[in-house]
């Protein structure tokens, strides 16, 4: 704390007497200092407050982190000014959603929306702010994905045991030692929300202290088959039911965390809400279409330049909350080369809104047809008024023409969305980054190649934050101390960051 107040003084242009007189006899308290929530304001050279934080990205892990420190604000009355920097004209990230009112009003997801029981932050999140929460099998009692050859129907919860057994008899009976695998997973993510559990350094070093590492370096196909399930149930059923954007299977600890619902929910109008609160509700200044062109230390200080298409600023902290190499920023190459090169996959999400689901079964199993629009899954439920909506992801943009062949009933189709997203392959790995490349620069997305979640985002950046606090103030989210415990014993509802 002593560094920033030092700063701050040194800014305003005081005599080095006085500034010795003032840091030897103690710091002042400094008045709290609001930002301007969702204002727009050019980037421009203001009047240092004791910490200035720029965060880049605004999904979920870089709007829940703006949260967090608003947190930090009211629990210890601290001094922090937050620029959130996005690159999109949207916050959420990958969560993203279109209120289409062609026929009857409501909202289309193209990205991320779904979040399960055991996401207490999310669930903690639309309670407090009041959200609806819609249960998806409310909708309709089955989902349908398409493996390629035939449609596999998904009950809404993951493990349609009696289903796995009429169709493939005893060697089913494996994926019952699966599904406790999975609890067991959910059991011990659900530790991290418990008062005192202590902050990770590293990405791996959580997995590790959570007894999970076996299973990040485990293909999920060959963990299915090593722990009893048939080749024929992980290829028919287990990857298709996964929903995987890809053709390289995940590694096992991704599969898993998301085995263990029973159920999945959505906000109505859009998931996204969850991050749009967590911006408004926090002191950043919001920046939409800004593109971060690079990011390089001030020479002769610990802070560090952040420089857009349009405008240069200095700040006290940074946390990058976007894909390092992907985000084509440029870095001093002591940062670079503690990122681990990930490799990202592009998936196509068409969804069309219906009035009738019916699809060529005959021209989707076609092998020919691969190279028009290659999909990894099909899936589609009722909304409202006898509206249906099918959701096709592809690995090339599915062109009218395909999709007018893929439908049977064509003519019935209202309205047509299309985006494009990049999905990291989280291959089995141990080569992690730290979270803090260098003093004063955190990075968020390397937890994505551990699990790749909304809910896990916001996890990720409660820790992020409470290591920028200690190292910044010497406290955390909750105002305490690391060496001081919280007497607070562990809940089942407890929620570390909201109930402290």
């Amino acid at each position: 704390m002593h560094r920033y107040f030092f700063l701050l003084l040194q800014h305003l242009g005081l005599s080095a007497i006085l500034l010795a007189t003032l840091y030897g006899a103690g710091v002042p308290q400094i008045p709290f200092f609001l930002g301007s929530g969702l204002g727009m304001a050019s980037l421009s050279q203001t009047t240092d407050p004791l910490l200035r934080v720029a965060i880049i990205g605004a999904g979920a892990g870089g709007s829940s982190s703006a949260f967090w420190i608003a947190r930090a604000i009211k629990n210890s009355n601290l001094t922090i000014s937050v620029d959130l920097l996005e690159q999109s004209a949207f916050i959420g990230g990958r969560s993203f959603s279109i209120n289409q009112s062609v026929s009857v009003p409501f909202s289309v997801e193209l990205g991320a929306h779904l979040f399960e029981d055991g996401h207490k932050n999310m669930w903690r999140a639309s309670m407090e702010f009041n959200l609806p929460v819609s249960r998806i099998d409310a909708m309709d009692q089955t989902l349908h994905f398409w493996n390629g050859v035939n449609f596999v129907r998904k009950s809404p919860s993951f493990w349609p045991i009696v289903d796995l057994l009429l169709h493939h008899g005893h060697p089913s009976l494996a994926l019952g030692t699966t599904y406790k695998r999975a609890e067991q997973v959910a059991a011990r993510f659900a530790e991290v929300y418990q008062p005192n559990f202590p902050t990770w350094d590293a990405p791996g070093e959580l997995v590790a202290r959570l007894g999970l590492l076996d299973l990040l370096i485990s293909n999920t196909s060959d963990y299915f088959v090593r722990t009893g399930a048939s080749q024929s149930v992980v290829n028919d059923i287990v990857l298709p039911l996964l929903g995987g954007y890809t053709d390289v299977p995940a590694h096992a600890l991704q599969s898993l965390f998301r085995m263990s619902s029973s159920s999945f929910y959505q906000i109505p109008g859009g998931t996204r809400r969850i991050f749009e609160r967590f911006v408004d509700l926090s002191p950043a200044s919001l920046f939409l279409n800004t593109t971060v062109k690079s990011i390089e230390h001030v020479a002769g200080t610990p802070r560090w330049r952040v420089n857009t298409t349009s405008s240069s600023r200095e700040y006290d902290a940074v946390i990058l909350a976007a894909p390092f190499h992907q985000a084509n920023i440029t870095t001093p190459e002591s940062l670079f080369a503690k990122v681990p090169l990930v490799s990202y996959k592009t998936v196509h999400v068409t969804v069309l809104v219906t009035r009738s689901p019916d699809v060529n079964t005959t021209f989707l199993a076609d092998p020919s047809h691969s190279q028009d629009g290659r999909f990894s899954s099909i899936s589609y439920w009722r909304q409202t008024a006898g509206r249906w909506v099918i959701r096709i992801n592809s690995q090339s943009p599915l062109s009218d023409d395909w999709l007018s062949r893929a439908l049977n009933r064509y003519d019935q189709v209202e309205a047509v969305f299309r985006q494009k997203w990049e999905h990291p392959l989280q291959v089995p790995t141990v080569d992690l980054p730290p979270i803090r490349l260098e003093e004063g620069f955190y990075y968020l997305n390397g937890f994505e190649s551990v699990v790749s979640s909304m809910e896990t985002q916001i996890m990720a950046s409660f820790n992020l934050v409470n290591l920028l606090l200690r190292d910044s103030f010497g406290v955390d989210v909750c105002g305490s101390s690391p060496t001081r415990n919280h007497n607070i014993p562990a809940q089942r509802y407890f929620v570390a960051g909201w109930d402290c």
